[in-house]
């Protein structure tokens, strides 16, 4: 075990702990976070049981990197038994094995990374976690987040975040769709929905993003939407069901 405590450089950095049996790993981690803009170290564990009497004492840690397969105590556990302690923490899980990612999710992970780890899937699962970060410090109420958008046939059309149950790509636009009407915007998929909530606005499929609050039911493939007009199914792809089960208030 290695524990460091360096003195924080910037106090909006988010604090990590990395868990994990491997020495290289915990090498290769200390060097990603190091590199890193948005991380500061205040420990590395290989022993899970250790990182756990760690945690369960500090209160000052905002990101766990969490191996699956360790010895005596498997990640899937630790998450189980630290859960109370764990409620204020983001946590995300490093593994060689795919067929985890949707376990994890079940248990509010927020990001996944899959060994052998690469520099750019250790920042893209560290720039979702800095999403998650600071709208829960910088919240922003729904239900007053009121905007315009402007459609493709010149009307400017005011709208709240929960207006939208699902927005869609259509050819080199996207169409937004409410409750009883759509717009077509001149926008990429991408653009549109970094502009909105990543709390409760989740990607479906390559070409759909749906509104969680506004799901009914999901499916193997499918999320079904109620309308006026009746139930929609909304198309679920395989990359992207782990992120839709992370988000939503599974009892």
């Amino acid at each position: 075990m290695r524990i460091i405590f360096p003195c924080l450089k910037i106090i909006n950095f988010m604090r990590c702990l990395v868990i994990d049996d491997d020495e290289a790993i915990l090498l290769q981690m200390e060097k990603l976070i190091g590199e890193s803009d948005l991380l500061e170290p205040v420990g590395f564990f290989a022993d899970a049981e250790q990182a756990a009497v760690f945690l369960l004492s500090n209160k000052n840690v905002d990101v766990v990197f969490l191996d699956v397969e360790l010895p005596r105590i498997s990640g899937i556990e630790l998450l189980t038994l630290l859960k109370t302690a764990l409620e204020n923490v983001f946590v995300v899980v490093v593994s060689s094995k795919e067929r985890y990612a949707v376990e994890a999710f079940y248990k509010n992970v927020s990001a996944y990374i899959l060994k052998p780890i690469t520099k750019i899937s250790f920042i893209k699962a560290v720039n979702k976690v800095k999403e998650l970060y600071d709208e829960k410090h910088n919240p922003v109420d729904v239900k007053d987040r009121n905007f315009f958008v402007k459609s493709n046939d010149g009307r400017y059309v005011h709208l709240n975040c929960n207006d939208i149950f699902w927005i869609e790509v259509n050819r080199n636009d996207i169409c937004l769709h409410t409750n009883d009407d759509e717009f077509q915007i001149s926008a990429t998929l991408k653009d549109f929905t970094s502009k909105l909530p990543q709390s409760i606005f989740v990607k479906t499929h390559r070409s759909f993003v749906v509104n969680i609050n506004r799901i009914s039911m999901i499916l193997e493939n499918d999320v079904i939407i109620k309308t006026i007009e009746g139930d929609v199914k909304i198309p679920l792809s395989r990359n992207y069901r782990g992120e839709l089960l992370g988000k939503i208030n599974l009892l």
